[in-house]
């Protein structure tokens, strides 16, 4: 169970705000360096790639990401150093 302290308007935000929730599961296809990120290429099922959209906003693990190159059954992430570190990632 994931229990979580709801924020309040004074409260600083450190991310993104993820609203809605569509669960599934996806395979990291790809891993390549790209300069000073790292690029993944997430597979999705079909029926799930009507709701990521393109620099829109995406959960994987907890971590607010955003997808870019999204296609029907794919997208990629970029990591940049800060989200690798701070998220144990890469």
């Amino acid at each position: 169970m994931n229990f979580e302290r709801s924020i309040t308007m004074n409260d600083l935000l450190g991310g993104h705000l993820v609203t809605g929730h569509v669960d599934g599961t996806g395979r990291i296809a790809e891993k390549e360096e790209e300069g000073i990120s790292l690029r993944l290429k997430i597979e999705v099922p079909s029926s799930l790639s009507e709701f990521i959209l393109e620099k829109g906003l995406i959960a994987v693990d907890g971590i607010s990401l955003t997808p870019a190159n999204v296609t029907d059954g794919s997208f990629n992430l970029y990591l940049i150093p800060d989200t690798m570190e701070e998220n144990d990632a890469g």
